[in-house]
């Protein structure tokens, strides 16, 4: 099956239509992958596979966080 691209327009919504600036924020700050440029121009794609594992990988290690027994201060 061939990959599916997501504009940066697309990924806003994915993440509850934030504005562009959201999206290249949490890029650099690397709570998202980096675009790739698939058809060698500036116009940035995301793999939606990639983040869909990303998002898994997020999601698994909060759950972690949330099950590991609080350390006594």
């Amino acid at each position: 099956m061939p990959k599916k691209w997501l504009r940066t327009e697309a990924v806003c919504s994915r993440y509850g239509d934030v504005v562009p600036r959201s999206i290249e924020r949490a890029v650099k700050d690397g709570r998202l992958p980096k675009p790739e440029y698939p058809l060698g121009n500036k116009v940035p794609f995301w793999d939606e596979e990639k983040l869909d594992e990303h998002d898994r990988q997020v999601v698994t290690k909060h759950l972690a966080a949330e099950l590991e027994p609080a350390t006594a201060a």
